[in-house]
């Protein structure tokens, strides 16, 4: 089993880091939900895409 941590950006979250299972894909899930907020995994930078992941706040 495949584990990453993230940090979060925006939300209720902002500054912290949740560590999350791998999908299916081998990535970390697309979208979250963690105190009635919900997340978005976002890449860093531009293409070609770093391998690092964060979860961006989405209303």
């Amino acid at each position: 089993m495949t584990m990453y941590t993230l940090g979060i950006e925006g939300g209720p979250l902002d500054g912290q880091a949740v560590t999350v299972e791998a999908d299916e894909e081998g990535r970390p899930p697309y979208r979250q939900s963690w105190d009635g907020a919900v997340y978005v995994r976002m890449p860093f930078g531009l293409e070609p895409h770093d391998p690092n992941w964060h979860y961006c706040h989405r209303r």
